[in-house]
């Protein structure tokens, strides 16, 4: 029996093996974009790169988790709104506003994915219910 191969074997246990690795590990695409995220986020003044790192925590904790191409695009567009600032000599107050929160939330709004956030509320609406309903059918008052 022969076996004829159409690529030749490095390049089949190359693409083996990087499939193996980003199983492991992740996309590398994505890793590349949030290491060029990074990189822009490094560039803003100070002021800014304080306020886009405090956005990352804030926006990786409520926001999309379901994928990561959404999180990566909602990063990469909370440091774009940054730059224009930085561009057009903002101050940070005037590009996030009096609550940064709002700001942030409405990032989040433009770039909708599913939150662990969300399954944990979710968890607790339904032990809330539950509770609730187990109370009523005891005849408890």
């Amino acid at each position: 029996m022969t076996l004829t191969l159409r690529q030749p074997f490095s390049l089949v246990v190359m693409n083996t093996s990087l499939s193996w690795i980003e199983r492991l590990v992740g996309s590398l695409d994505d890793k590349k974009q949030y290491r060029d995220y990074r990189a822009r986020v490094s560039g803003l003044p100070a002021d800014y790169r304080a306020t886009a790192d405090a956005l990352e925590r804030y926006l990786t904790h409520v926001g999309p988790t379901s994928d990561s191409a959404t999180l990566l695009a909602l990063l990469t567009d909370s440091v774009e709104t940054l730059e224009r600032g930085v561009e057009r000599g903002d101050t940070v107050a005037a590009v996030v506003g009096d609550d940064p929160t709002v700001f942030a939330d409405d990032l989040l709004a433009r770039h909708p994915g599913e939150s662990w956030l969300d399954g944990w509320i979710g968890t607790e609406r339904r032990r809330l219910a539950d509770a609730v309903r187990a109370a009523t059918a005891g005849g408890a008052r």
